[in-house]
């Protein structure tokens, strides 16, 4: 096991990738700052394919996917934010990888007579899906720059408290340390998170009561720089109309309930379903989204 001036009692699987990032790399500053700000909270890092790296307060562990322990370690002389007068700059090239990305499999996608895409729900997952189906497992592992996602959610951004939990959320490190010690932040919880100069992209744990009200907090001190109830890398929800069944009684047609955050083209959509521009193309139907509030389910059902 390799030594360093920063970590003690280093034991079971430790990688050199993760020793070196924590005495090196500018974000991990940034990381332990969080960590002893927020010591109830599971700060995590996925190194490789499977190994998680859960940073709590002044300890480090390891884990294969999330599951199972497989090393610790403690960090020496970790600093909170409060003790520097200016926080280090973190390029956008940290050597952790993104969280995943869950694959929208059950919704379908259509086109409009003007190239708009919709992702059409059915009422319950057993449920007949119209549309073109994603013929991928999961999207790709690159999930661009972290600036590029903020800018995302920047798009999406409301300073009014949402009525849903935040898929993802960003603010810059001291806004976000100041709402983290506000009286109504709960936890404990996990949360993933990258950084870029000294912004902070969070990914709270879902149905955890943290990420709601962190989120609170942050929009009570307008520090919020970007929030969505999607994940900025999801092309496929962010960039196509929402219809939807009602989940009770017998209407079978699909309502819309929500336009694109950013709107995308066939080309990205399709690439992002696993299927070409050609494909998508096809599914065109006689109308336009922005103009209906609802659309049949004869309408939908397309031909093999």
């Amino acid at each position: 096991m390799p030594t360093s001036e920063r970590l003690r009692d280093i034991e079971g699987d430790f990688p050199l990738s993760v020793l070196v990032w924590l005495d090196q790399h500018p974000s991990s500053t940034l990381a332990l700052a969080l960590a002893v700000s927020a010591p109830s909270i599971r700060w995590t890092f996925r190194f490789g394919g499977d190994l998680d790296v859960v940073i709590r307060g002044a300890r480090v562990e390891t884990y294969r996917a999330g599951r199972e322990r497989v090393g610790s370690a403690r960090v020496h002389g970790t600093r909170s934010a409060a003790d520097f007068d200016h926080l280090p700059s973190c390029p956008d090239d940290a050597p952790y990888a993104w969280p995943a990305l869950p694959y929208p499999v059950t919704s379908g996608f259509a086109c409009d007579r003007e190239g708009a895409v919709a992702r059409f729900v059915a009422r319950d997952s057993g449920g007949v899906t119209p549309g073109l189906l994603p013929k991928l497992g999961a999207y790709p592992d690159d999930g661009g720059s972290v600036a590029s996602c903020i800018e995302r959610l920047r798009t999406a951004h409301s300073e009014r408290v949402m009525a849903y939990p935040p898929r993802a959320f960003a603010g810059s490190m001291r806004d976000i340390l100041a709402a983290l010690a506000a009286p109504d932040v709960v936890g404990p919880a996990r949360a993933w998170v990258r950084f870029v100069d000294q912004r902070v992209l969070i990914w709270p744990e879902p149905g955890a009561e943290f990420g709601p009200t962190l989120l609170a907090a942050l929009h009570q001190r307008r520090g919020c720089l970007g929030c969505s109830k999607f994940d900025p890398r999801d092309v496929l929800s962010n960039g196509t109309w929402l219809f939807a069944q009602p989940r009770r009684g017998g209407d079978e047609s699909f309502v819309r309930e929500a336009p694109p955050v950013i709107a995308a083209s066939i080309e990205e959509i399709a690439e992002a379903l696993g299927r070409s521009a050609p494909e998508l193309a096809a599914t065109q139907l006689d109308v336009r989204f922005a103009d209906v509030p609802k659309v049949t389910s004869a309408r939908v059902r397309l031909p093999a």
